[in-house]
Protein backbone atom coordinates (compact mmCIF):
# COMPACT_ATOMS: atom_id res chain seq x y z
CA UNK A 1 0.00 0.00 0.00
CA UNK A 2 1.08 3.57 -0.74
CA UNK A 3 3.66 2.35 -3.28
CA UNK A 4 4.02 3.68 -6.70
CA UNK A 5 4.56 1.32 -9.15
CA UNK A 6 5.04 1.69 -12.75
CA UNK A 7 4.21 -0.56 -15.64
CA UNK A 8 4.50 -0.61 -19.71
CA UNK A 9 1.98 -0.27 -21.80
CA UNK A 10 1.79 0.20 -25.65
CA UNK A 11 -0.06 3.22 -27.22
CA UNK A 12 -3.31 3.62 -27.70
CA UNK A 13 -4.94 1.58 -30.59
CA UNK A 14 -2.42 -1.12 -30.06
CA UNK A 15 -2.65 -2.33 -26.72
CA UNK A 16 -3.56 -5.92 -26.18
CA UNK A 17 -6.03 -7.46 -23.39
CA UNK A 18 -3.07 -8.71 -21.83
CA UNK A 19 -1.20 -5.46 -21.81
CA UNK A 20 -3.50 -3.33 -20.50
CA UNK A 21 -4.97 -5.26 -17.67
CA UNK A 22 -3.32 -5.44 -14.17
CA UNK A 23 -3.96 -8.15 -12.09
CA UNK A 24 -3.70 -7.49 -7.82
CA UNK A 25 -3.30 -9.75 -4.99
CA UNK A 26 -4.06 -8.58 -1.95
CA UNK A 27 -3.16 -10.42 1.18
CA UNK A 28 -2.46 -9.60 5.12
CA UNK A 29 0.96 -8.56 5.97
CA UNK A 30 -0.43 -9.22 9.49
CA UNK A 31 1.32 -12.51 10.54
CA UNK A 32 -1.17 -13.54 13.44
CA UNK A 33 -4.16 -12.07 11.59
CA UNK A 34 -3.63 -14.75 8.39
CA UNK A 35 -2.74 -17.34 11.07
CA UNK A 36 -6.37 -17.02 12.66
CA UNK A 37 -7.99 -16.48 9.49
CA UNK A 38 -6.05 -19.38 7.97
CA UNK A 39 -5.81 -17.56 4.74
CA UNK A 40 -4.06 -14.44 4.62
CA UNK A 41 -4.90 -13.69 1.32
CA UNK A 42 -8.33 -10.94 1.28
CA UNK A 43 -8.79 -11.79 -2.41
CA UNK A 44 -7.87 -10.62 -6.13
CA UNK A 45 -8.98 -8.09 -8.42
CA UNK A 46 -8.11 -6.78 -11.84
CA UNK A 47 -8.03 -3.37 -13.12
CA UNK A 48 -7.98 -2.48 -17.09
CA UNK A 49 -6.23 0.33 -17.74
CA UNK A 50 -7.45 3.07 -20.59
CA UNK A 51 -4.17 4.48 -22.28
CA UNK A 52 -5.87 7.37 -23.61
CA UNK A 53 -7.14 8.16 -20.02
CA UNK A 54 -6.18 12.00 -19.13
CA UNK A 55 -5.22 13.34 -15.98
CA UNK A 56 -4.99 11.36 -12.44
CA UNK A 57 -7.44 8.23 -12.22
CA UNK A 58 -9.34 6.74 -9.13
CA UNK A 59 -10.41 2.73 -9.13
CA UNK A 60 -12.31 1.17 -6.96
CA UNK A 61 -11.83 -2.29 -7.47
CA UNK A 62 -14.08 -5.53 -5.59
CA UNK A 63 -11.51 -8.03 -3.79
CA UNK A 64 -12.59 -11.44 -4.45
CA UNK A 65 -10.98 -14.96 -2.92
CA UNK A 66 -11.20 -17.74 -5.40
CA UNK A 67 -14.19 -19.39 -4.16
CA UNK A 68 -16.23 -16.15 -5.07
CA UNK A 69 -16.09 -14.69 -1.70
CA UNK A 70 -16.12 -11.06 -1.31
CA UNK A 71 -13.21 -9.63 0.59
CA UNK A 72 -13.27 -6.13 0.42
CA UNK A 73 -12.38 -3.49 -1.65
CA UNK A 74 -8.73 -2.09 -3.13
CA UNK A 75 -8.57 1.55 -4.32
CA UNK A 76 -6.08 2.25 -6.85
CA UNK A 77 -4.95 5.81 -8.06
CA UNK A 78 -2.95 5.60 -11.40
CA UNK A 79 -1.76 8.16 -14.06
CA UNK A 80 -0.95 7.06 -17.70
CA UNK A 81 2.27 9.03 -18.65
CA UNK A 82 2.75 9.67 -22.33
CA UNK A 83 6.34 9.87 -22.70
CA UNK A 84 6.08 11.35 -26.43
CA UNK A 85 3.67 14.42 -25.00
CA UNK A 86 6.24 15.10 -22.12
CA UNK A 87 8.92 15.50 -24.73
CA UNK A 88 6.68 17.85 -26.16
CA UNK A 89 6.10 19.88 -23.05
CA UNK A 90 9.97 19.60 -21.82
CA UNK A 91 10.88 21.22 -25.56
CA UNK A 92 8.42 24.20 -25.15
CA UNK A 93 7.36 24.70 -21.50
CA UNK A 94 5.86 28.47 -22.10
CA UNK A 95 3.24 26.86 -24.12
CA UNK A 96 1.78 24.98 -20.98
CA UNK A 97 0.93 25.97 -17.34
CA UNK A 98 3.43 25.71 -14.66
CA UNK A 99 1.37 23.52 -12.79
CA UNK A 100 1.65 21.10 -15.73
CA UNK A 101 5.21 21.59 -15.66
CA UNK A 102 5.70 20.42 -12.41
CA UNK A 103 3.36 17.40 -13.04
CA UNK A 104 5.39 16.54 -16.11
CA UNK A 105 9.16 16.68 -14.57
CA UNK A 106 7.35 14.35 -11.20
CA UNK A 107 6.21 12.18 -13.75
CA UNK A 108 9.90 12.08 -15.69
CA UNK A 109 11.03 11.61 -11.78
CA UNK A 110 8.76 8.51 -11.32
CA UNK A 111 10.35 6.93 -14.25
CA UNK A 112 13.07 4.23 -13.10
CA UNK A 113 15.71 5.97 -14.51
CA UNK A 114 14.24 9.82 -13.70
CA UNK A 115 16.19 10.28 -10.54
CA UNK A 116 19.79 9.29 -12.00
CA UNK A 117 19.16 11.56 -15.05
CA UNK A 118 18.31 14.35 -13.01
CA UNK A 119 21.54 14.15 -11.21
CA UNK A 120 23.38 13.43 -14.03
CA UNK A 121 22.34 16.32 -15.83
CA UNK A 122 23.86 18.89 -13.26
CA UNK A 123 26.07 21.37 -14.70
CA UNK A 124 29.82 21.50 -14.23
CA UNK A 125 30.73 23.30 -11.17
CA UNK A 126 33.45 25.60 -11.05
CA UNK A 127 35.02 24.87 -7.89
CA UNK A 128 36.50 27.42 -5.76
CA UNK A 129 37.89 25.37 -3.05
CA UNK A 130 38.66 21.51 -2.46
CA UNK A 131 35.56 19.13 -2.99
CA UNK A 132 33.48 16.81 -0.57
CA UNK A 133 31.94 15.18 -2.75
CA UNK A 134 34.03 12.42 -2.80
CA UNK A 135 33.86 11.63 0.96
CA UNK A 136 29.83 11.24 1.00
CA UNK A 137 27.50 8.32 -0.16
CA UNK A 138 26.84 8.27 -3.62
CA UNK A 139 23.50 7.11 -2.99
CA UNK A 140 22.65 9.98 -0.66
CA UNK A 141 21.61 12.39 -3.55
CA UNK A 142 19.70 10.05 -5.12
CA UNK A 143 17.55 9.39 -1.53
CA UNK A 144 17.31 13.37 -0.86
CA UNK A 145 16.00 13.46 -5.16
CA UNK A 146 13.45 11.20 -4.30
CA UNK A 147 12.19 12.34 -1.48
CA UNK A 148 12.06 15.82 -2.99
CA UNK A 149 10.54 14.39 -5.88
CA UNK A 150 7.05 13.13 -3.63
CA UNK A 151 7.02 15.93 -1.96
CA UNK A 152 6.34 17.67 -4.87
CA UNK A 153 4.20 15.39 -6.25
CA UNK A 154 2.09 15.63 -3.11
CA UNK A 155 1.97 19.28 -3.40
CA UNK A 156 0.87 19.67 -7.09
CA UNK A 157 -1.77 17.27 -5.90
CA UNK A 158 -3.22 19.74 -3.69
CA UNK A 159 -3.85 22.45 -6.42
CA UNK A 160 -6.98 22.33 -8.60
CA UNK A 161 -6.72 21.47 -12.09
CA UNK A 162 -6.09 24.49 -14.30
CA UNK A 163 -4.95 26.60 -11.45
CA UNK A 164 -3.32 29.96 -12.66
CA UNK A 165 0.60 30.30 -12.83
CA UNK A 166 0.07 33.03 -9.49
CA UNK A 167 -2.05 30.09 -7.28
CA UNK A 168 1.09 27.77 -7.61
CA UNK A 169 3.37 30.05 -7.13
CA UNK A 170 1.49 31.14 -4.11
CA UNK A 171 1.01 28.13 -2.73
CA UNK A 172 2.71 27.16 0.54
CA UNK A 173 3.07 23.74 -0.01
CA UNK A 174 4.64 24.43 -3.43
CA UNK A 175 6.68 26.99 -2.15
CA UNK A 176 8.18 24.57 0.82
CA UNK A 177 9.42 22.32 -1.45
CA UNK A 178 10.99 25.04 -4.04
CA UNK A 179 12.29 26.57 -0.75
CA UNK A 180 13.84 22.61 -0.06
CA UNK A 181 15.00 22.25 -3.31
CA UNK A 182 16.97 25.14 -3.32
CA UNK A 183 18.67 24.02 -0.02
CA UNK A 184 19.39 20.90 -2.09
CA UNK A 185 21.17 22.57 -4.73
CA UNK A 186 22.85 24.72 -2.56
CA UNK A 187 24.07 21.68 -0.35
CA UNK A 188 25.73 20.25 -3.60
CA UNK A 189 27.31 23.58 -4.19
CA UNK A 190 28.65 23.95 -1.01
CA UNK A 191 29.99 20.33 -0.97
CA UNK A 192 31.56 20.82 -4.46
CA UNK A 193 33.10 23.18 -3.61
CA UNK A 194 31.88 26.65 -5.06
CA UNK A 195 31.30 28.85 -2.32
CA UNK A 196 28.81 30.76 0.07
CA UNK A 197 28.78 33.61 -2.25
CA UNK A 198 27.28 31.18 -5.32
CA UNK A 199 24.15 32.34 -7.20
CA UNK A 200 21.75 29.11 -6.30
CA UNK A 201 18.98 30.12 -8.03
CA UNK A 202 20.76 30.71 -10.72
CA UNK A 203 22.13 27.20 -10.73
CA UNK A 204 19.34 25.44 -9.75
CA UNK A 205 17.35 26.96 -12.60
CA UNK A 206 20.89 26.16 -14.86
CA UNK A 207 20.47 22.69 -13.84
CA UNK A 208 16.55 22.53 -14.66
CA UNK A 209 17.10 23.75 -18.11
CA UNK A 210 20.07 20.73 -18.27
CA UNK A 211 17.44 18.17 -17.52
CA UNK A 212 14.71 19.89 -20.17
CA UNK A 213 17.22 19.81 -22.52
CA UNK A 214 17.79 15.61 -21.88
CA UNK A 215 14.27 15.09 -21.14
CA UNK A 216 13.58 16.80 -24.75
CA UNK A 217 16.42 15.66 -26.40
CA UNK A 218 17.59 17.25 -29.80
CA UNK A 219 16.30 20.73 -28.78
CA UNK A 220 16.73 23.44 -31.73
CA UNK A 221 16.54 25.94 -28.94
CA UNK A 222 17.35 26.16 -25.21
CA UNK A 223 13.60 25.74 -23.43
CA UNK A 224 12.19 29.09 -22.03
CA UNK A 225 11.96 28.46 -17.98
CA UNK A 226 11.38 31.81 -17.20
CA UNK A 227 9.05 30.79 -14.73
CA UNK A 228 10.91 27.89 -13.25
CA UNK A 229 13.49 30.96 -12.46
CA UNK A 230 10.09 32.58 -10.98
CA UNK A 231 9.51 29.20 -9.40
CA UNK A 232 12.61 29.55 -7.24
CA UNK A 233 12.95 32.92 -6.33
CA UNK A 234 9.22 33.11 -4.73
CA UNK A 235 10.75 30.30 -2.30
CA UNK A 236 13.91 32.31 -1.96
CA UNK A 237 12.50 34.88 0.01
CA UNK A 238 10.29 33.30 3.30
CA UNK A 239 8.71 35.30 5.75
CA UNK A 240 8.78 32.76 8.67
CA UNK A 241 12.97 32.35 8.11
CA UNK A 242 12.93 36.13 8.59
CA UNK A 243 14.98 37.03 12.00
CA UNK A 244 13.82 40.34 14.01
CA UNK A 245 17.26 42.65 13.70
CA UNK A 246 16.52 43.72 17.60
CA UNK A 247 15.84 40.15 18.51
CA UNK A 248 18.49 39.66 21.88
Amino acid sequence: FNTTLMFPIDPAGSVSEDQSTIRFTVRDARHWQGMLRGDPMFGECTLTVDPAADGKQVARLELHQPDGTFGGWLEVKYKVIDDQANRAKFEKPSDHSLLVILETVVDALLKPEGVSLLLDSKPAIERQSSSLVDCLPANRDHARVEKLRDELRQATESIDGGASDERVLDCDEVRAVAHRILKFVADTAWREGMGPASDTIALAVKWAREFFALMASELLQPPSLERIERFFARAAFREQDLVPCDRR
